[in-house]
């Protein structure tokens, strides 16, 4: 197949010249779409099949979590989400402090420099 695929290649870029190459480009393109479009109509149709032949996965558990379930689930997330957000604003919290202790340091250091005008007198 890589000799026929290479075969054309040559046989398009002789016909056609410079634009046999972008011809290929085409042409290679339009067959990903088409495998990926056929890849995922393959996919639909096995899970249909599974689902009548009552065979269980990942997807079809996640279909069959009653709304009890999601909703213990949501919080879950949720608190997750909470946890997350505190531990952030400590962290920003701690930098903040850091960054003022930083400013009042660099001042003070400012503050004790003699200004160039002083040097004169």
């Amino acid at each position: 197949m890589a000799i026929l695929g290479i075969l054309l290649a040559l046989i398009t870029t002789y016909f056609f010249g410079e634009y046999g190459f972008a011809i290929i480009i085409c042409i290679a393109f339009g067959l990903v779409i088409s495998m990926y479009f056929k890849q995922k109509k393959l996919f639909a149709d096995a899970q249909k099949i599974k689902i009548k032949l009552g065979i269980e996965d990942v997807h079809t558990i996640k279909h069959q979590l009653n709304e009890e379930e999601r909703a213990g689930v949501r919080q879950t997330q949720i608190r997750q989400e909470q946890v997350e957000a505190e531990e952030n604003f400590d962290y920003e919290l701690s930098i903040e402090k850091e960054l003022e202790q930083y400013e009042k340091h660099h001042n003070d250091l400012l503050n004790k420099r003699p200004h160039r005008s002083d040097q004169y007198k």
